[in-house]
Parts: structure tokens; C-alpha cells; sequence
């Protein structure tokens, strides 16, 4: 692997602002600390200072450093993984499925293996798996201290107890990390080959653009994954963007507040997860299934749910499917009543 002092050079601080920062006049760049540059706040204020190469500056609030704190700031990182993702970026040499200690490879299931510890020089196997998960811990702290500067939860009924008790957050300028990674792939092979076009004396090829950011409510489903939601009106979106609205960021999918099935008296089952906010607000349990969709693989958790307590001669209580009256949420409402075994009555409105 490369030296990490070759890889916090100038060239490589100045490839990732200009990939993750927002570029306003004079060569300056706008903060993600105190958003200098952005909507009414002016002329950028953050720049990289060629006196020492290494550095970068934010006239307005100080915040300054090398590339390693630029990426752990952006992308919401401690020290360890900025290193790790800069490595990723910018050292060619960089294995990523070495870890140093213990290391984990996962079979193909076509061949019935189980995880179990590898040898050294099964490293680069392609069923390499690390022990953590990707976690926004640090992401979810940030959007918290910023919840204040949207009223979407108000306007939704929300009270402030009900936005501190479940986490919720604001990110004022949210770009999927999904596109994010994706883009900065993209442009890794754009420059590899335009450096054989320069080389060649050919045009070059442009560099694929970030979407435009977006202003979203941060609601965490666990804590490797979040549902970020448009806090934008309906009638201001394009018919992208409404398909957009919503979006599941992490690789697993949890429902919202699964707690709630463990309420031995009653608990409601919604599709919305805003839905679910004002039921455990109004004092009762609730889970968010995010979308219809995903009701049938809910019932089968619940009718699992059901039949374990029936077991052990515990008590079930009333569930309540309140899915959105429309003909999507009918089959799949039917999907989580068939088959639980403590049905005793179903009433449909």
C-alpha cells in the first residue's frame, strides 16, 4: 500500500472537493461545516491554500485540515474509516479485503458452506466478508443537531418528545451515498482513460455531475440503515423526484419500530413510517412497513411472531392492519391475515 502521507497530497485533496464539494467564484468551495456558499450565504469561503499544499481553509468558520478530515466531515466518518475510504479512493495498491486479525469468508450457498475463519491467503477470495456493517451513527448525530431547521415534522404533527425519542434528523443537502459511490466509480475509470487520451492527443471525456442535492428527513430504521424522506410539497416535485420521495439507504431493509409487535395488549401495523410516529405518539405501538410491497414479508415474520407465543402460552393481543385503502395494499393485507393462527375475528373498513 501506499504511504498516507503520499496520499493526503495537494492533488488528491483538490480531486475530492472538487467530486464531493459544491464549487462557488474564485476557485473557492462551499463548507459542509458552516455552509458558507450556499443559498443566501454568499461566496464560498473554504479553499485549498496552495502555500501549504496539503491543507485546506474556511475563512468563515475555521474549519480546516488535510483530505482525511475533509472525508471524515463529508462522509460522516471517524478518523480509521476516512483513512480506509481515502485508501479506497486514491491507492491503487489498496487490497480491500485485507483486515489485519481475524478474517471471515462466506461460501457460495450453492455449496453449502458456513462461515468460518480463513487463512491468509484466502484473502482475495471473492466471498470475503468483514465482521462490521456499515454504520451511520455519526450521520444520525449530525442530522439531529440540524432537526430544528425543518418544520416538516410539525407540519406532519409531530411533537419535539416524539422527534427525540425515535432519532429523527434533517439533512438540509442529501445525495444518496448509493449515487455518491457510484459517480466516484464512474469518474475513477473516466479518468484512467483520459489519461490515455491525453497521452494520445484525444478529447477528453467529462466527468459524470452529482444530482442535485435535496432537503430530507432523516429517520432511522437501525443502525445501519435510514429511510430519507423529501421534506419538499408534493405539487413542487417532478414526476422523478415524487418517485424518489422516499428512499431506503443501507443494505438491509428493517421495518420501523419492529419493537412494537412485543405489546401484549394491541399494536397497529401501517405502511407509512410517519403513519407509525403519530400512532406511538397518540400513546399506542406501531410498526412502519415503509410501503405495501413489503407486507407479505412481514406476515410471514408475524405469523412466526404468532405461533412462537402460542407456544410458549403467551398472550397475542389484537393486531391492526391499517394498510392505505387502495387495491395495492388489499392482497398484501390479506397475505398477513391468512394464516395466523390466532385469528378470531377479521373485520375489514
Amino acid at each position: 500500500m501506499r504511504d498516507l502521507e503520499e496520499l493526503k497530497s495537494a492533488e488528491n485533496l483538490k480531486d475530492y472537493a472538487e467530486n464531493n464539494l459544491q464549487k462557488s467564484k474564485g476557485g473557492f468551495y462551499c463548507c459542509p461545516v458552516c455552509g458558507s456558499g450556499t443559498h443566501e450565504k454568499g461566496t464560498g469561503a473554504l479553499s485549498i491554500d496552495s502555500r501549504k499544499p496539503f491543507l485546506f481553509k474556511c475563512f468563515a468558520c475555521g474549519f480546516a485540515g488535510s483530505v482525511i478530515d475533509l472525508i471524515k466531515e463529508v462522509e460522516c466518518l471517524d478518523n480509521k474509516e476516512a483513512v480506509k475510504r481515502l485508501r479506497e479512493l486514491y491507492d491503487p495498491d489498496y487490497n480491500p479485503n485485507f483486515m489485519p486479525g481475524k478474517i471471515v469468508v462466506q461460501k457460495d450457498k450453492k455449496e453449502g458452506g458456513n462461515i468460518m475463519e480463513a487463512k491468509p491467503e484466502q484473502v482475495n477470495d471473492v466471498h470475503v466478508q468483514y465482521d462490521g456493517k456499515m454504520n451511520f451513527q455519526n450521520y444520525y448525530v449530525r442530522c439531529q443537531n440540524r432537526v430544528d431547521s425543518t418544520s416538516y415534522p410539525r407540519d406532519r404533527g409531530l411533537e419535539e418528545e416524539t422527534v427525540k425519542r425515535f432519532g429523527l434528523g434533517y439533512d438540509p443537502e442529501w445525495i444518496s451515498p448509493k449515487v455518491r459511490f457510484e459517480v466516484r466509480q464512474e469518474n475513477r475509470k473516466i479518468e484512467k482513460e483520459n489519461k490515455k487520451r491525453q497521452e494520445a492527443g484525444q478529447p477528453l471525456l467529462p466527468l459524470k455531475s452529482l444530482p442535485q442535492p435535496s432537503p430530507r428527513l432523516i429517520i432511522p430504521l437501525s443502525d445501519n440503515n435510514y429511510l430519507a424522506r423529501d421534506v419538499r410539497p408534493d405539487e413542487s416535485l417532478t414526476d422523478i423526484q415524487k418517485k424518489y420521495k422516499k428512499q431506503n439507504c443501507g443494505k438491509d431493509k428493517p421495518f420501523f419500530n419492529l419493537d412494537a409487535i412485543e405489546n401484549p395488549l394491541c399494536f397497529f401495523v401501517v405502511e407509512g413510517e410517519i403513519d407509525a410516529l403519530s400512532i406511538e405518539q397518540a400513546g399506542g405501538s406501531c410498526v412502519g412497513l415503509g410501503t405495501a410491497n413489503r407486507a407479505k414479508a412481514f406476515g410471514e415474520k408475524l405469523i412466526e411472531w404468532a405461533k412462537k407465543r402460542q407456544e410458549k402460552k403467551m398472550r397475542t393481543g389484537v393486531v391492526i392492519i391499517a394498510l392505505d385503502i387502495d387495491y395495492i395494499s388489499e392482497m398484501p393485507c390479506q397475505f398477513c391475515i391468512d394464516g395466523l393462527p390466532c385469528v378470531q375475528q377479521v373485520t375489514k373498513r
